[in-house]
C-alpha cells in the first residue's frame, strides 16, 4: 500500500512503451493522477485528484468494482474501464 502526491504535477507519468499496475493505493493531487503509459491496470485505488484521475491517451483502465474516488474527483471515463472486474487471489 502506498500514497503517490506530486502535488501540482501528474501524480504518475508514464512513457510511450510503459506498462503499470497500481495495486491497493491513494493517488493524490491537484493535477491529472496518471498521463501517459501504453498499457496498465488499476485495481484497489483511491483517486484524489482535481483534474480526470486518468488523461486521455493513457492506456491504464480500472476495475469497476474496485476503486473509489473522493468527491473533489472526477469521474473516471467509461472508456478507461474494464469490462469484467479482476479476480483478487485470496
Amino acid at each position: 500500500r502506498c500514497v503517490f502526491d506530486a502535488g501540482a504535477r501528474a501524480a504518475l507519468q508514464g512513457q510511450r512503451d510503459d506498462q503499470m499496475l497500481l495495486l491497493d493505493c491513494l493517488v493524490r493531487g491537484e493535477n491529472h493522477g496518471v498521463m501517459g503509459g501504453e498499457d496498465g491496470l488499476a485495481v484497489g485505488v483511491v483517486w484524489d485528484t482535481l483534474l480526470d484521475p486518468i488523461s486521455n491517451g493513457t492506456g491504464l483502465r480500472v476495475c469497476p468494482r474496485d476503486h473509489a474516488r473522493t468527491s473533489r474527483s472526477p469521474a473516471i471515463a467509461p472508456s478507461a474501464m474494464l469490462s469484467q472486474p479482476v479476480r483478487r487471489p485470496r
